[in-house]
């Protein structure tokens, strides 16, 4: 019976030992190319997209979307004479402009919001007053 959990006891070491050496080796060889390692939830890998740059793929170049959220909106109201019934939702780094503006304001508007940091894309679906909303 002692030998018994001796040899238990020595087989859970060498397979601990084992995987101790096995997850080392696989940290020190580092990410893929072109991946954060390890892959942190909300990359662009998990959530299905794919980005052909590398440099792009890394989670650390996104900050979350609630911080690029609230960038834009205070990029948007420091200037007065933009409306303030404009809504902005945020994914992945995606920013979609909805509502109202005067007409030769909303390309001004998508432009400002793509320079603000952490903004990879504008969708912008503002419209000018009495438009209906683009699709």
């Amino acid at each position: 019976m002692h030998r018994t959990r001796l040899l238990i006891l020595a087989v859970l070491g060498a397979l601990a030992a084992a995987g101790a050496y096995l997850l080392r080796r696989r940290q020190a060889s580092g990410p893929p190319e072109g991946r954060s390692w390890p892959d942190p939830p909300g990359t662009l890998e998990t959530e299905g997209r794919h980005v052909e740059d590398p440099d792009t793929a890394r989670a650390t170049e996104f900050p979350d979307d609630a911080t690029t959220r609230d960038r834009v909106r205070s990029e948007l109201l420091r200037d007065p004479e933009i409306p303030d019934g404009i809504t902005i939702d945020c994914a992945l780094g995606v920013v979609t402009l909805r509502g109202e503006a005067p007409a030769d304001m909303i390309d001004d508007i998508g432009t400002r919001v793509a320079v603000v940091d952490g903004v990879t894309g504008v969708d912008n679906r503002l419209h000018p007053p009495g438009t209906p909303a683009p699709g």
